[in-house]
């Protein structure tokens, strides 16, 4: 089976998206103490550690998983991307400082350098692929200097690496999610030519069509709703539209959103209150968002608002589902081959 670790694990997106497509998990590591207790809570057979990615090193991966550099099939990131999202400040939080998207509990930690320790771990562990994703504001503007020379660093460590735009969208998410997906595989694997393959959209109809809410959840959105300071633009606004659209100034409440019945939802942000039902004056329930998200309805969470928060900051599981099967067909990691370790 198709060896997998997960650095960022979140709650376990990414995840997911590698056991959709037969692989194993042999460790999951994030600096999150509540996102780490979410993903046991859904992985209690999978090891995990809780630990800042500047504090691990090949010595510790070698304890707890006996894999050697070069052993592994692929290593799984995505550093957190707040100071590089085109939904957030920018540049100004760039080397600041900050808390992750809906994290009010969690300590204050830099990440403008997180990358660059993904890319250390590239190094040590070698292994045979790796796959990280990111937001696509990655590549737009003064963020483009510092994606440049990522993909030049990477390159540096003799992989083969693609950079594929995407959005979750085209691979089985009813969800608009643009993401950049940076993919390498050691120049020392034999490669065989495939196509990354998207599929039809799945509309927010599609997603819901079987779904069964208690209309006491329903009833308690609604009341929220109507108590929001925003709900007369709330109200008003049409599917597919934004509550700034109808706003003098288009600044105000530029992330609040109607969904499109016939579309898929635009991108789910780390709280629960920004997507408008396409129909009903109501916020989405957390068993929407978990439909929107490629999430299965038994995921367990902390609480509601940690689904949300949790489902906000995770990759869709079934964009990583293709992105893996892509890669282990790309490198042939499924195929037996002789062991080979590459030394440090």
């Amino acid at each position: 089976m198709v060896s997998v670790i997960s650095l960022f694990c979140g709650c376990g997106g990414s995840s997911l998206g590698y056991k959709r497509a037969n692989c194993n998990i042999v460790l999951a590591t994030d600096f999150n103490p509540r996102a780490l207790t979410t993903y046991s809570l859904n992985f209690p057979d999978t090891n995990v550690l809780l630990a800042d990615i500047r504090t691990l090193n090949l010595s510790t991966i070698q304890n707890l998983t006996n894999l050697k550099a070069g052993e592994l099939d692929i290593l799984d990131g995505s550093p957190p991307c707040t100071p590089f999202s085109l939904s957030g400040s920018r540049q100004k939080g760039w080397g600041k400082s900050i808390r992750h998207a809906g994290e009010s509990n969690l300590q204050l930690q830099t990440t403008n350098d997180l990358f660059y320790e993904y890319i250390r771990m590239v190094k040590e562990l070698k292994p045979k692929t790796f796959v990280a994703e990111n937001v696509r504001g990655l590549i737009i503007g003064k963020a483009k200097g510092y994606f440049l020379d990522i993909i030049k660093k990477m390159r540096e460590l003799d992989y083969d690496v693609q950079i594929f735009d995407v959005n979750a969208k085209d691979f089985e998410v009813a969800q608009s999610r643009p993401r950049i997906i940076i993919t390498g595989i050691r120049n020392d694997i034999i490669q065989v030519a495939t196509k990354l393959k998207k599929h039809s959209i799945i509309t927010f109809y599609e997603a819901m069509k079987d779904l069964i809410i208690p209309s006491k959840d329903i009833e308690i959105l609604k009341q929220a709703f109507l108590k929001s300071s925003k709900y007369q633009f709330q109200a008003r606004t049409k599917q597919g539209h934004y509550v700034s659209d109808y706003t003098f100034n288009k600044s105000y409440a530029y992330n609040f959103v109607r969904a499109n019945l016939n579309q898929p939802s635009p991108t789910i942000l780390a709280h629960s209150r920004q997507i408008i039902h396409p129909t009903q004056n109501r916020w989405l329930t957390l068993a929407e968002v978990k439909r929107l998200a490629s999430f299965p309805d038994d995921f367990k969470f902390l609480s509601e608002n940690d689904g949300y928060i949790r489902i906000g900051n995770s990759v869709p599981p079934n964009l990583i589902k293709n992105i893996a099967l892509y890669i282990i067909e790309k490198a042939q990691l499924d195929c037996p081959r002789p062991k080979q370790v590459i030394g440090k």
